[in-house]
């Protein structure tokens, strides 16, 4: 679907009092960020305090799906593949809301500031949902339940799972049930703010999940909700990190309830140990997700028994934990985001074993670099030798090594975070480091995961190396079997 130029006036605030009104044709200040990747930052934002049916219509209409940039399918990464963005609109409605099905997760399913763990496309925000909905305040709904829970305020969405593609996600809006099913807005191969769940996904069944963990109370505010003014768009706001998070003075446990425990809760969310939207479902009460988040911490700082009560020794290494702790901030406009690059243990042992195989090449000394990238994206390190050497035989050949770029990738716009400029239609590094982390953000993204997780390296190779460029066949069999060989060595 063409997305067509706004022409309607921008919304307006009506008073001093009053939140602001929008109608969902021209996107508010703060949604626009064409870096799909990246947080918005909207003027407007639900209350779990407060499930009205008018906040949440605000809140997806601010977004203004059908005309807004950040949704508009294109070729966002260089691959030569268009690509859609239902997975992104998703992320910001039920960010926006206080109830975040994330886009950027780590290895517990936790949401994580962008580019900090990995990140999901539609099949994978189905598995997220079966995995961790529960516990983030999600439940299964008939589609007559997700209209009814939409239309009392509630954040609800329809799911579904393709197996033989990336599936596809949408939000359910206040409206009413039709032939065409729940009223909704998405963002996809169509772009659309007010239509209806077959609009979008056809003939395909959807599974819908609300979150009515929040109080629906039927008044909209009658204060705005306004947005940082300290805070770029492009900055991730979760978790917050204000500088003044500090530990309770009282001990605490399961049942508590007050100031007190929403300092903890500020605590964990800035260690790490919970989300924002999992704070946002209880906020000052101390229940079962702040108890595992104690008890999370308890066993990582080897206090025993891990109990998830807050006591002194709780406090204690919790105090320590957070000096010099700057919260997490995602990557930047440029320059490479990188991992640790001292790896221990066993991690150690695999990259003195990629050393040894990348001997003599471009890429010497870059075992530990691979390692940690291996770790933070998901992706086998013994597909990115593979890759690597076939690409640019590890950095000894082809226009790859003056690009210091080992996977040849095309540029496009998202490699600027890793100080890629075009050469070309090819895309420079500044060092091969930030081009090794380049191809691994690239494989572990939305374009490619589902093939990784799914062990599909043919599907991956037609992708990566389209037949209509390359003898895919002859890559995938000596990528396979280079694979099979370099996954022998490291172990």
């Amino acid at each position: 679907m063409t997305v067509r130029s706004a022409t309607a006036s921008a919304p307006t605030f009506r008073t001093a009092s009053a939140p602001p009104r929008f109608d969902g044709s021209k996107p508010a200040p703060g949604t626009t960020n064409t870096n799909a990747a990246q947080v918005t930052n909207p003027p407007l934002r639900g209350d779990p305090k407060n499930r009205n049916a008018d906040t949440y219509n605000q809140v997806i209409n601010q977004f203004a799906v059908g005309n807004n940039p950040r949704y508009t399918p294109r070729d966002s990464n260089g691959d030569g593949t268009r690509d859609t963005f239902c997975n992104i609109f998703l992320w910001d409605v039920t960010r926006a809301m206080g109830a975040e099905i994330p886009h950027w997760v780590d290895g517990n399913g936790n949401s994580v500031a962008p580019g900090k763990g990995r990140e999901m496309n539609a099949n994978s925000t189905v598995d997220w949902m079966h995995q961790h909905g529960a516990e983030n305040g999600w439940r299964k709904a008939t589609p007559e339940e997700a209209q009814k829970m939409a239309n009392e305020g509630h954040p609800s969405v329809a799911l579904w799972k393709n197996p033989g593609g990336i599936g596809h996600v949408a939000v359910v809006r206040p409206g009413e049930v039709t032939a065409q099913g729940p009223a909704s807005a998405q963002a996809g191969g169509k772009n659309f703010n007010s239509k209806h769940i077959k609009d979008g996904f056809g003939n395909a069944k959807p599974e819908y999940w609300v979150n009515d963990s929040g109080k629906a109370t039927g008044k909209p505010p009658t204060e705005p909700t306004k947005p940082p003014t300290t805070t770029p768009p492009t900055t991730p706001t979760t978790p917050p990190s204000t500088g003044g998070v500090s530990v309770p003075k009282t001990d605490l446990k399961r049942g508590a309830e007050g100031a007190e425990v929403l300092k903890l809760q500020k605590a964990l969310v800035k260690l790490g140990y919970m989300t924002q939207a999992q704070v946002n479902t209880g906020p000052g009460m101390f229940g079962p997700k702040t108890e595992a988040a104690v008890a999370k911490f308890q066993k990582d700082h080897a206090i025993s028994p891990n109990s998830g009560i807050f006591g002194p020794k709780t406090r204690a290494a919790m105090t320590e934990a957070l000096k010099g702790n700057g919260g997490t901030q995602g990557p930047g406009p440029t320059g490479p985001v990188t991992g640790p690059t001292a790896p221990t243990g066993s991690d150690a042992a695999k990259a003195a074993k990629i050393d040894q195989i990348l001997k003599g090449t471009g890429l010497a000394g870059q075992g530990a670099h691979i390692v940690a990238m291996s770790k933070k994206y998901n992706v086998p390190p013994e597909l990115a030798l593979a890759m690597f050497r076939k690409e640019a035989s590890f950095m000894t050949a082809g226009s790859a090594v003056k690009n210091n770029n080992p996977g040849n990738l095309r540029f496009a716009q998202w490699e600027t975070q890793f100080g890629g400029k075009p050469n070309g239609s090819f895309a420079h590094f500044p060092d091969v480091k930030s081009g090794v982390e380049a191809y691994f953000r690239l494989l572990g993204g939305p374009a490619y995961r589902d093939f990784i997780d799914r062990g599909d390296f043919k599907g991956l190779i037609n992708k990566y190396a389209p037949p209509t460029e390359n003898d895919s066949g002859l890559y995938l069999k000596q990528v396979t079997q280079w694979m099979q060989e370099y996954k022998a060595k490291i172990g």
